[in-house]
């Protein structure tokens, strides 16, 4: 023979705890009219809140909308202050990806203008070559500049 254990009574069941008549008042149900059984598509109320949800839902699709070009319009700013930019490093769907990303490009431009700079000054001198003393015009003068070098060397 087994043992069952006797059921537990710690929590009614809906039905017990609720009369039929009883109503919970919430904030939630004070908003929401009740609907009737037979339809819920034809009561007022719920065809009210529809078309607030729907109004909402394309608030909500023109703010989205506006920031996604407030967005593209920085980008269009961001890239005009640093034309040697290439457009492809600076992307982003919001400002603080948008930004992070110009930092980064920018950053990297600068470590590559240094790098060409630092090249080209090793490769090219600095300034015109030294002058060279005038030859001289006449005879006599070349005579003397053959001898001062005769001499001092």
């Amino acid at each position: 023979m087994a043992l069952s254990a006797p059921p537990r009574k710690s929590e009614p069941s809906p039905t017990e705890a609720r009369s039929s008549d009883e109503v919970i008042e919430t904030p939630l149900a004070r908003e929401i009219p009740e609907a009737s059984n037979d339809d819920p598509g034809q009561d007022p109320g719920v065809e009210s809140l529809r078309a607030d949800l729907a109004a909402r839902d394309a608030e909500l699709a023109a703010a989205r909308d506006a920031g996604l070009e407030a967005i593209e319009r920085l980008r269009v700013a961001l890239l005009a202050s640093e034309p040697s930019l290439a457009r492809e490093l600076v992307a982003g769907t919001t400002v603080a990806e948008l930004e992070a990303s110009f930092a980064a490009a920018r950053e990297s431009l600068a470590r590559v203008r240094e790098s060409v700079r630092r090249e080209q000054a090793l490769s090219v001198g600095a300034g015109a070559p030294g002058r060279v003393a005038n030859d001289p015009a006449s005879a006599f003068d070349k005579i003397r500049s053959g001898l001062s070098r005769l001499a001092a060397g």
